[in-house]
């Protein structure tokens, strides 16, 4: 993995929701658990890297999990700001997981980050889009370290 892709998802996950827990596992334990709780959830790993402890997932749609902020419900994984008239085209993320050994256990971080949202308009024969505000709720996020615990 190149270190300017490292610095930008690193940066990204400072300015989006997320949510750490030390689990009492080795950091392999933890790996292991981490990994396989992608494939339960079937999400695709875009990039690991041990030496940063650091898991890049695919980019990954919510166009199908996202609320408004007023109308939150179980099944939100991300939420839009209320305001607009149009339904989303496109809502997008990463999720990230950082891995740091904690003494004899393992501090797990997780977050949504590069959130992206948008609905597409034509005029005059080109698309424009329209951003949304955008942000998690939290769900996956407390659903993941459950899974990995």
């Amino acid at each position: 993995m190149k270190i300017p892709l490292l610095i930008l998802f690193l940066l990204a996950s400072l300015f989006s929701y997320s949510q750490s827990q030390v689990i009492n596992k080795s950091p392999q334990e933890t790996w292991q658990a981490v990994v396989e709780a992608f494939a339960k959830k079937g999400i695709a790993i875009q990039a690991i890297d041990r030496e940063t402890g650091l898991i890049v997932s695919t980019q990954q749609s919510f166009t199908d999990k996202y609320c408004y902020s007023k109308k939150l419900n179980s099944g939100c994984q991300v939420e839009l700001w209320d305001g607009v008239k149009e339904n989303p085209s496109v809502v997008s993320g990463f999720y990230n997981v950082i891995i740091k050994p904690a003494g004899d256990k393992t501090e797990v971080l997780i977050s949504l980050v590069n959130l992206e949202s948008y609905y597409e308009k034509e005029m005059r024969g080109y698309k424009k889009k329209y951003p949304f505000k955008v942000k998690s709720t939290g769900k996956f996020e407390t659903e993941f370290i459950d899974l990995i615990k």
